[in-house]
């Protein structure tokens, strides 16, 4: 029954062209779309993106001047109301953080995370 979904879904999708992007399993408006991080969040973690965990990252940076990564990574659990934080928590936020780094979004300065001009 999903494959038959999947190929409805697929279909669908192949008809909007360009308006709709696909990357990995989520769906965006177009390829510049601003990223929402939806707030309360219900969601299971394999529910969320991972560029929207980093639009959360960077805004909790700009407002926790001098946080480490450590802390980073416990104030987005607080943000996103996850009591604990277990294995896919943990790798979920950590690529997100990696994505932010790799992308030259943030840099690692004495420790600390800033997040970088062009922001």
């Amino acid at each position: 029954r999903s494959i038959k979904i999947r190929r409805e879904v697929d279909y669908a999708l192949r008809k909007l062209g360009n308006n709709i992007y696909r990357r990995g399993d989520f769906l965006y408006p177009s390829k510049d779309a601003k990223i929402i991080v939806k707030m309360p969040n219900s969601r299971n973690i394999n529910h969320i993106a991972v560029e929207e965990i980093a639009a959360a990252m960077i805004k909790i940076i700009v407002h926790c001047f001098g946080t480490n990564r450590e802390g980073l990574l416990t104030e987005t659990r607080k943000v996103y109301g996850f009591k604990s934080s277990g294995q896919n928590i943990n790798t979920a936020f950590n690529a997100a953080c990696d994505l932010l780094i790799k992308s030259d979004r943030i840099e690692i300065i004495d420790g600390k995370l800033v997040v970088c001009n062009k922001e």
